[in-house]
């Protein structure tokens, strides 16, 4: 039998992975001040929003694990 294949990558890597690619194919269009600028503009917010989401669901969970842990012992 052989070993398994590496883990896939975070949740966060994911994210920041995708994020970057959408971010890099919409800034070219983002000086423009037609619908394709707008649509830059708002796929560069989504990809932080995805982003920061992911960031502080991530840090909820560590919080809510340090205090479990706490309350355990």
């Amino acid at each position: 039998m052989t070993a398994p294949l590496a883990p896939p990558p975070s949740r966060l890597g994911l994210s920041v992975i995708m994020a970057l690619t959408c971010v890099a194919a919409a800034i070219p269009f983002g000086r423009r001040e037609d619908w394709l600028g707008w649509l830059a503009f708002l796929v560069v917010a989504a990809a932080a929003a995805w982003v920061w989401g992911v960031l502080l669901w991530g840090l909820w969970r560590s919080v809510r694990a340090c205090i479990r842990d706490r309350l355990e012992q």
